[in-house]
């Protein structure tokens, strides 16, 4: 299913900001004026927000958005007579840069209505500002979560891995290994690591990753080896998420989450 705003009839009075698609005024963050002068040039031009969404489920841990319906939102673009801005792409950049950080705080505080203009409706926004929602960013699955922990809407980003900006976002903003996993090896003994030594073969990540998805997508963790992974263990306790991968020939390389 396909959402389209209209932006034909935006317009930009001293500092407030008329969003066309509720009529609503909103502040602009003095912060934000970059962002404030590209939202207005792309409303100049007719921009239109278009956002295909379809159903969801939980696959193994695992997002399926392959069926028709509403609640998870697979692709957004931004349409004009110049052409398509890839909208996802945009998302799922940004929210690489920002990294391991209180999601609510940081759009409360930042004007992100260019990158989420979905986030900013009226009432959606206030229950975001109050908390009543939570922002979960979980490469590649963004939710928003309400106060009785259900899944109110989720944005699927697994379409954004074609794309080479998006992969070498990950691989530069996902830490680099150079610290050392050391391992517990006493089989008698649940298996305990540390990854704060110098060395490389273990890093600490400055993305969080569902841990369900990148057990089956783990290159895209950047194990700085050309052997095969043989096998994915993930570990999840009070102390944390970490992924410890190990090739044929028993190499070992450790990320903490």
């Amino acid at each position: 299913m396909k959402k389209v705003i209209n932006f034909g009839a935006l317009a930009i009075s001293v500092g407030m900001m008329l969003y066309s698609c509720n009529k609503e005024s909103v502040t602009v963050n003095e912060a934000s004026t970059q962002n404030e002068e590209a939202y207005a040039i792309k409303a100049r031009v007719g921009l239109e927000h278009e956002v295909e969404k379809r159903s969801y489920k939980w696959v193994d841990g695992k997002l399926d958005c392959s069926s028709d319906g509403l609640g998870c939102e697979v692709e957004a673009v931004y349409r004009s007579k110049d052409g398509d801005i890839n909208l996802s792409e945009i998302q799922v950049l940004k929210l690489i840069e920002i990294g391991k950080v209180d999601l609510n705080q940081y759009f409360v505080r930042n004007d992100l209505r260019y990158e989420f203009p979905s986030i900013y409706e009226d009432e959606f926004f206030a229950k975001i500002s109050s908390g009543e929602f939570k922002i979960i960013f979980e490469f590649p699955y963004m939710q928003i979560i309400n106060s009785r922990s259900n899944l109110e809407m989720v944005y699927n980003y697994e379409r954004t891995l074609s794309n080479d900006n998006v992969v070498s976002a990950l691989r530069m903003n996902g830490g680099e290994y150079d610290k050392k996993a050391e391992l517990n090896t006493d089989t008698d003994n649940p298996v305990v690591w540390k990854c704060y030594d110098p060395g490389d073969n273990c890093k600490t990540s400055a993305i969080r990753f569902n841990l369900d998805w990148v057990k089956s997508n783990h290159k895209y963790l950047f194990p700085p080896t050309i052997e095969n992974i043989e096998n994915v263990e993930v570990t999840q306790n009070e102390n944390g998420k970490k992924i410890l991968l190990k090739t044929a020939s028993g190499k070992v390389y450790g990320i903490e989450l």
